[in-house]
């Protein structure tokens, strides 16, 4: 059953590792409130335990340092061990943001209430959420990126030097990330998004 989890994490960052896995977040310029909440937080943070601090907002949802670092458990026979790059860990947090968005979404058109998950009773939250995940993309972005032969046969015409087979699986990718970039830009539209950076040198 683990083996099936890991797979199904595999598979979802394969097919969308360069939006869904690449920190592509945007976030709103804090307002004066919330500049001297994150001043306040700065100057406390040294005084809470890793897993208390804040590290992000989704509207009056908050992101902590228990919440990130569950997220990271999920990797963690990859990019887990390189986490203490700044960068690195930044482009995590703003992964977290993109996942925790999705997951909103999955659970207001019902996925979370799928008969299919009680196969799987025994797994953990993480897990459930793993395959809620893969349904939703899958059904969002990977089947309404259908290529049909018309758009196959222009593509080749410009592209000769491509066999037929991998031109349909560019072509495929780049409308699955077409897809997954302007359903982000549609989530985020939804949400007020606050990161507070200077809590990640906290990890």
């Amino acid at each position: 059953m683990k083996s099936f989890i890991r797979l199904a994490l595999i598979s979802i960052t394969a097919v969308f590792a360069i939006y869904l896995f690449a920190g592509q977040t945007q976030t709103q310029t804090p307002t004066p409130d919330q500049q001297v909440k994150t001043e306040t937080t700065a100057k406390t943070s040294a005084e809470v335990a890793p897993e208390n601090i804040l590290l992000a907002e989704i509207d009056e949802n908050n992101i902590t340092g228990a919440d990130f670092n569950r997220y990271l458990a999920l990797f963690k026979n990859g990019d887990q061990k390189h986490s203490g790059t700044p960068a690195l860990r930044e482009r995590q947090l703003k992964n977290l943001i993109n996942r925790t968005l999705l997951l909103d979404e999955a659970a207001k058109l019902g996925y979370f209430k799928d008969d299919k998950l009680k196969k799987h009773s025994s797994l953990n939250t993480s897990e459930h959420e793993t395959i809620v995940l893969r349904q939703f993309l899958t059904d969002k972005i990977s089947r309404p990126a259908t290529i049909d032969d018309a758009d196959l046969n222009t593509y080749l015409e410009t592209h000769p030097q491509i066999e037929p087979e991998q031109a349909r699986e560019q072509l495929t990718s780049k409308r699955q990330q077409q897809l997954f970039q302007k359903m982000m830009h549609d989530l985020k539209k939804e949400h007020n998004i606050v990161i507070h950076h200077e809590n990640l040198t906290k990890f």
